[in-house]
């Protein structure tokens, strides 16, 4: 009786599960004897309305059903032109698929090429091979060190290609490790051939303000041979092909389907540069950038067509530069051994960038901006060399453009022997035809505090000492490389009457870090200067963070917008009729900086890219207008140099890549 009152505990206990045990059973027995013949109900024949899909208890099991009969492997993308864009949609079964950077070869009005060429006409059409098959034939120079630039250039991209797939080289010969799928057979395309042949006219090894880098690009498919196309790029000089082999790796995509590369079957480009000078500036001496992040960025340039890479290496704040002659310098300037440039790192570096087509322009700043690595001159007899390094009270605004002070003494003569020292150094390692001499933001006020200032500035003006500083500075950089030409920032220096004054046209090139509205640009033009513009209010890249000294400074971010649209030319117009011939030959370009106050090396190069590459095309292929299909050029760029390895920001989701249509507000064009 025990037992018996337990279980019937336990089956009240039970009850409500039983009951629904049950009832599920009996529904499954039902729909089984609905359909004998296979067991399983016919889905076609039962149609499920939302309505009931709500209200029936029984429209889970339909829902497994029709989930159970649906193909198991993912569905075929391809993707197809339409309107100028590549748009992403299902292929049928028997369609050939297209991957989204092989639509874009033949796509939109430039196609994939950034910055777009002067000129070009391009096939409909593209031709598979295989990354073995992709030959250079011939590399014509008039001389060995232009050929061997030629070779290393080319090597880079055709390792990209192989790297890109997971190829090995083995004994000269290719082989896939990477299994791909494949609706097609490698029979298709496997003898298809990219033979390649460059010619450089001149045996120019440096990049130079005056250096032709025109190129011109031609890709045809041998009239008797199906499949075997013939690559020719020419150019003056080893800069302008080297542009060309980047617009071919441009012209070619990976198509992961056939496991293969494709390129445009035919195609032709004359193409050179807009500007000479295209450049962006990095800053070391606020937060240190080590070498792997400059030669990432090196590589972004060359992706870009850009071709000045300014350095700014000292600053108050460090002196990051080791000089042989005066390592004091870093003992005294740099925060550790491991914020130091030596001289072949830099030489190295130097290298790099040339093969990438991109000058490394070092910056020396004074005689402000000087202060940590300058003062050890009084413990060795040298006496002061710069006043008010790290001065930290709150009297600094009045001393400096920003903390930590440092100011060079203009009356030492140490100060310019140790100047002389440096600008040696620096000229061993880099290009010795540009130098930039900084010379922004001196507080000439500064100066005057001081006693022998004073009496040497008796009857004289303020500016007389920095022009004393400056032709003294100049005379030193002369004597190490009298083919040296400076670069100043605009200052009061710059300004009206005393840039005439105090500056001579030919010693000088100015980079304009003024508004794109100030006056004085017209008249350094007047004046006869050459200039390099860096609007603070368009081109700064480092705006949009806020200050770093507290709560002032709202600064705007700058959009990618603002880069592409900046008009260099005097009168505010693209129309280059707006100025003068002598004029349009002065503005030699533009560069965008990115001072490193708020940038370390792990953001900096997302807060370059793609920004620095709207520059690009502006400088490069000077565009009348901005339409609406640069936005979407820009963005498959930006995702092709995230194929490169280089970290970008992104412009907008990722699905904008692939549904291209549904990415612009027409009500909110920016």
């Amino acid at each position: 009786m025990f037992v018996l009152n337990i279980s019937l505990m336990k089956l009240k206990q039970r009850a409500p599960a039983v009951i629904v045990f049950s009832l599920c059973f009996l529904f499954v027995l039902s729909r089984y004897t609905a359909y004998p013949s296979s067991g399983t109900a016919d889905i076609s024949e039962v149609p499920v309305t939302v309505t009931s899909l709500a209200n029936d208890v029984t429209a889970p099991n339909y829902l497994d059903q029709v989930l159970n009969q649906l193909p198991k492997r993912a569905p075929r993308w391809t993707y197809s032109c339409i309107n100028n864009v590549c748009i992403r949609k299902e292929a049928q079964d028997a369609e050939a698929v297209s991957s989204l950077d092989v639509c874009w070869l033949t796509c939109g009005t430039h196609g994939p090429v950034w910055p777009y060429p002067k000129k070009h006409r391009r096939g409909s059409d593209s031709i598979k091979f295989l990354p073995g098959n992709f030959q250079l034939l011939e590399v014509s120079a008039e001389s060995n060190a232009v050929k061997q630039l030629v070779e290393q250039a080319f090597n880079l991209k055709r390792d990209y290609l192989k790297n890109y797939l997971g190829v090995t080289n083995q004994s000269s010969s290719y082989s896939f490790f990477w299994p791909f799928s494949s609706s097609s057979s490698s029979n298709e395309f496997e003898s298809n051939r990219v033979q390649i042949t460059i010619r450089v006219a001149l045996t120019d090894e440096m990049l130079t303000l005056v250096t032709d880098e025109s190129y011109e690009i031609r890709i045809e498919e041998e009239a008797q041979s199906a499949g075997q196309l013939q690559v020719t790029i020419s150019g003056k000089t080893f800069f302008g092909v080297r542009h060309g082999i980047e617009t071919l790796s441009q012209v070619i995509a990976f198509e992961k389907e056939c496991g293969c590369f494709q390129i445009v079957r035919n195609y032709y480009a004359m193409d050179k540069p807009a500007y000479p000078y295209r450049g962006i500036l990095i800053d070391s001496a606020r937060n240190f950038i080590p070498l792997r992040i400059i030669k990432r960025v090196i590589d972004a340039m060359s992706y870009n067509k850009l071709n000045m890479l300014h350095l700014h290496l000292s600053d108050s704040n460090a002196f990051t530069f080791h000089s042989k002659s005066v390592p004091q310098m870093t003992q005294y300037g740099a925060l550790s051994e491991n914020h130091i440039y030596y001289p072949h790192e830099m030489a190295d570096l130097v290298k790099y960038a040339r093969i990438r087509g991109v000058k490394l322009v070092p910056e020396l700043d004074a005689p402000s901006h000087a202060g940590n690595g300058w003062q050890f001159g009084s413990k060795y007899g040298l006496g002061k060399l710069a006043f008010y390094v790290n001065a930290y009270d709150n009297s600094w605004p009045s001393t400096c453009g920003q903390p930590p002070c440092g100011l060079l003494n203009p009356l030492n003569i140490n100060t310019y022997d140790i100047l002389e020292r440096i600008y040696g150094d620096m000229l061993d390692v880099f290009d010795d035809d540009l130098f930039h001499m900084g010379g922004d933001e001196v507080n000439t006020h500064s100066w005057l505090r001081q006693p022998e200032m004073k009496k040497w500035l008796h009857a004289r003006d303020a500016l007389d000492l920095w022009k004393y500083f400056q032709t003294e500075a100049l005379k030193r950089l002369k004597k190490v490389n009298q083919n040296a030409t400076a670069i100043l920032w605009t200052s009061k220096l710059t300004e009206s009457e005393a840039s005439k004054k105090y500056l001579d046209t030919n010693d000088y090139i100015i980079q304009v870090w003024d508004s794109s509205t100030s006056t004085q640009i017209q008249t350094l033009l007047n004046k006869g200067f050459s200039l390099i513009m860096s609007f603070v209010d368009t081109l700064y890249l480092d705006w949009g963070e806020g200050s770093w000294l507290g709560n002032q400074h709202v600064w705007p971010f700058h959009m990618w917008q603002k880069l592409y649209d900046a008009k260099l030319n005097v009168g505010h117009s693209r129309n280059p009729a707006n100025l003068g011939r002598s004029s349009q030959n002065q503005v030699l370009g533009a560069e965008a900086p990115l001072w490193g106050e708020k940038v370390g090396p792990e953001e900096l190069e997302s807060k370059l890219w793609p920004r620095a590459a709207a520059l690009a095309e502006n400088l490069w292929s000077n565009p009348t207008s901005r339409g609406d299909e640069v936005y979407t050029r820009l963005n498959y760029h930006n995702h092709r140099l995230q194929q490169r390895g280089i970290p970008t920001s992104q412009l907008q989701p990722e699905s904008c890549l692939h549904y291209n249509g549904h990415c612009h507000n027409p009500q909110d064009t920016i």
